[in-house]
């Protein structure tokens, strides 16, 4: 929505669109909902929308996508039966892997130093294996599960093999680890990069 609200000087809350909506006899008598964000500049206008103009945010949206697609809260509760595990990891073998450390991180902005805790939550194996796994609410149907993976891999005549091969143990490990198939009913990624 920032975008019906830029002009040339940038977004501005009395801009000539919200002035027709403020005075269309219909629209300016309804509830509209916002979405406060998009990629261009200044786009980012929280609370910045005139009457009759409410907001929502990610967790909202997600909510009422939840809610119509019959699975509220899954993705969330996942990360969260996960998060209430860390503790108890370390040291256990699952799918033949080993884990090494466990916990959540944060993300330091590398510009002004800013902190964004609880980013999302690691598992580490022994032999330099790694399951991440980030929750994310900008997905175009409700939250995001994003699973990222990785392997070391020191030995010469193994790095040509498929990065799905050299994958699949931590894949089974995080599978498993999470629970993902049974909360999401998907079996394989939407997308794999």
């Amino acid at each position: 929505c920032s975008t019906l609200g830029r002009t040339e000087r940038g977004f501005e809350r009395d801009g000539p669109f919200f002035r027709a909506i403020g005075q269309d006899p219909v629209l300016n008598q309804v509830k509209l909902i916002a979405e406060p964000w998009d990629i261009g500049p200044g786009g980012y206008q929280l609370g910045a929308y005139p009457a009759p103009f409410a907001e929502w945010n990610d967790k909202y949206r997600d909510d009422v996508r939840g809610f119509w697609r019959n699975d509220l809260g899954k993705t969330k509760n996942m990360v969260d039966s996960l998060r209430e595990k860390l503790g108890e990891l370390i040291g256990k073998t699952i799918e033949g892997m080993i884990v090494k450390s466990s916990g959540e991180f944060s993300y330091t902005d590398p510009v002004d130093g800013s902190k964004s805790p609880a980013q999302g939550i690691r598992i580490e194996f022994e032999g330099g294996a790694r399951a991440v796994f980030r929750l994310s609410g900008t997905g175009t149907q409700g939250a995001t599960n994003r699973l990222y993976l990785e392997q070391v891999q020191t030995d010469p005549q193994r790095l040509q093999d498929s990065p799905v091969d050299v994958l699949e143990n931590v894949r089974k490990a995080a599978l498993t680890v999470s629970n993902l198939v049974a909360v999401t009913g998907r079996n394989a990624p939407d997308v794999c990069t």
